[in-house]
């Protein structure tokens, strides 16, 4: 028996959401099999690889995270096949979002940091 299809997806991308660090990038070798997947046909399996994509990619940095992303907006441009083009424009959205979403819990910590450091300041005016 084959094993595999949404099920299998959906689980792969709880589990590498849920710790991305030291799952996700254990998977950046198998980021082909993941774009193959963004192009499917199946609408489901294109959204939930395209979110994998995104959880994965956002454990690269540099180069190979640059690369990641200017290959999926030249697919956006370039192809005529929409499966590919909605695929590439789920998972830049996906990865904006984890971005913004990363931002945001760091910018409450930033905040109460400055607060702490600028209490004192205040107190002594």
């Amino acid at each position: 028996p084959v094993v595999g299809g949404l099920p299998v997806m959906y689980c792969l991308l709880e589990a590498f959401s849920i710790c991305p660090q030291k799952l996700a990038s254990k998977f950046v070798d198998k980021i082909d099999w993941i774009k193959g997947l963004m192009n499917t046909s199946k609408e489901e399996m294109r959204e939930l690889a395209s979110q994998l994509y995104a959880v994965v990619v956002s454990t690269m940095s540099g180069d190979e995270l640059k690369t990641a992303i200017m290959n999926l907006i030249k697919n956006t441009k370039d192809t005529h096949s929409l499966e590919t083009q909605h695929g590439s424009l789920l998972a830049l959205g996906y990865m904006v979002g984890r971005y913004l979403a990363k931002k945001k819990t760091q910018i409450p910590e930033l905040h109460q940091e400055s607060n702490t450091t600028q209490m004192p300041d205040r107190k002594s005016t």
